[in-house]
């Protein structure tokens, strides 16, 4: 029976292959959307990086390049600036070091450093630089107390190296600050790009082209001369199903090369994972694909249903956008469909880095849409139409 089966679904496959249109919506038209689309949403990938803070340092001794330093932390990263650069015209704030911050500080004065806000600025923004400086002064101070006078009334070129060397040493006392929870940033870019187009295309080309095929083998009578094979109805769906399947396997593995090429994709770290995840989505489509070929009679309704229910099965199901970003009601229909259970299951390899416990969910969902519609669309063999 499985080797019937199997000759059945390696002639479509070779069918499938060798039709110019289908290859161009399985390979090409992907990795189109997937570069446009990633290119133009990529510039949120680095909400979780480091940001600039623009610092005009215009004091020429050592604790002004120094205190710059400091300001460098996990979040932010100094970018030296002078006045009348043009990236001061368009930021919202920024920090100045006055020219004799120094001599002010090792004089005993306040050794003021302004934070500049711009009219319309981020107050937020400007707020965050001046807790840097608050902290960035305290260190700088802390520093400079540990110099002995001598060395301090020696002039910069005995300073800089003992301020240095104080500078690189560990703290005594370390503070450890530790998220309460996961924090799970929003994916974006190529993050988000490259799975959604991949579970997109995978499905349209089964509902399209598989469904089609399906229907149009019922339109000229193939479903009929297989019926005088020895082939059982049940062999016939299990070929079409099988045949679906291979172009689908086909396609995931041209787009997640091709990805990876292209597009520098990281598929996360547990390959099993992803092979078990990919293989599941590719049955549960073409179930999909060869449920809504044998519910319909003609090739075109097929491919016209399978449009629509494509658009319909990406939108809700975060193809297009982070599920995050839209509401609970939302959220709870777009898991409905099985392209939200593929997405979930993507990004948690790809953009969370877990592994085959953290997608069990997402294996066992898939699972459960890959045999109801297997078994819905078995019942629909008929050698009669």
């Amino acid at each position: 029976m499985i080797r019937r089966a199997l000759v059945l679904a390696t002639t479509d496959w070779k069918i499938a292959l060798r039709d110019k249109r289908a290859l161009l919506w399985m390979l090409f038209m992907p990795l189109l959307f997937t570069f446009v689309f990633g290119s133009v949403f990529r510039g949120s990938e680095g909400a979780a990086k480091r940001r600039e803070i623009p610092v005009v340092v215009e004091d020429e001794r050592f604790l002004g390049e120094a205190f710059a330093a400091m300001l460098e932390d996990e979040n932010w990263a100094v970018r030296r600036v002078a006045r009348g650069d043009s990236l001061l015209a368009g930021a919202s704030a920024r920090i100045e070091v006055p020219p004799a911050f120094t001599d002010s500080v090792l004089g005993g004065g306040d050794g003021a450093v302004r934070v500049v806000e711009r009219s319309g600025g981020s107050p937020e923004r400007a707020e965050a630089y001046r807790v840097n400086a608050w902290k960035a002064s305290i260190r700088a101070l802390s520093i400079l107390q540990e110099i002995p006078d001598t060395v301090l009334a020696a002039g910069d070129a005995r300073i800089r190296p003992v301020y240095d060397s104080l500078a690189a040493l560990s703290p005594l006392v370390a503070l450890e600050v530790r998220d309460a929870a996961e924090i799970r940033h929003r994916p974006a870019g190529y993050l988000l790009s490259v799975p959604g187009n991949l579970v997109m295309f995978v499905l349209i080309v089964a509902l399209t082209g598989g469904a089609a095929t399906v229907a149009a083998d019922a339109t000229r009578g193939n479903l009929r001369r297989l019926g005088s094979s020895p082939l059982t109805r049940f062999e016939v769906f299990l070929g079409k199903l099988l045949g679906n399947t291979l172009v689908a396997l086909t396609q995931i593995a041209f787009l997640v090369a091709a990805s990876a090429l292209l597009f520098r994709m990281d598929w996360g770290r547990d390959p099993i994972a992803l092979v078990l995840l990919l293989g599941l989505y590719a049955i549960v489509a073409s179930s999909i694909g060869v449920f809504l070929g044998l519910s319909v009679r003609r090739p075109e309704t097929a491919a016209a249903a399978g449009v629509l229910v494509t658009l319909v099965f990406s939108a809700l199901g975060g193809c297009w956008w982070p599920l995050e970003v839209v509401p609970d009601t939302m959220r709870a229909a777009g898991h409905v469909f099985p392209t939200a259970w593929a997405m979930d299951g993507l990004l948690d390899l790809v953009a969370y880095e877990r592994g085959l416990a953290g997608v069990a969910p997402e294996l066992l969902v898939l699972a459960g849409y890959a045999l109801v519609f297997a078994f819905a669309g078995s019942r629909l063999v008929r050698f009669d139409r």
